[in-house]
């Protein structure tokens, strides 16, 4: 079995064979990939961590009740069946 052993020397990458110009280019193209992966990123911290239309405002005096304070109060008159 023969394994062929190339140096580091040998390996070249494929970018250093480009011009100025096309690295130039490259590297634009990446620069608009970060800035539109940072776009995403600040749209779904917002989304997850942001302030939310559901949530409710607090009770006034700051005293939130619970189900069973509701049932305590039962009417006299039971309400007419429809």
């Amino acid at each position: 079995m023969q394994f062929n052993h190339q140096s580091d020397a040998e390996v070249v990458h494929p970018t250093v064979a480009l011009s100025a110009a096309d690295m130039v280019r490259l590297l634009d193209v990446k620069d608009r990939k970060i800035v539109h992966f940072r776009r995403q990123v600040a749209w779904f911290q917002r989304q997850i961590f942001g302030p939310k239309s559901e949530r409710r405002l607090p009770e006034p005096d700051g005293v939130q009740g619970t189900l069973d304070e509701l049932f305590e109060i039962v009417p006299d008159v039971p309400s007419p069946a429809k």
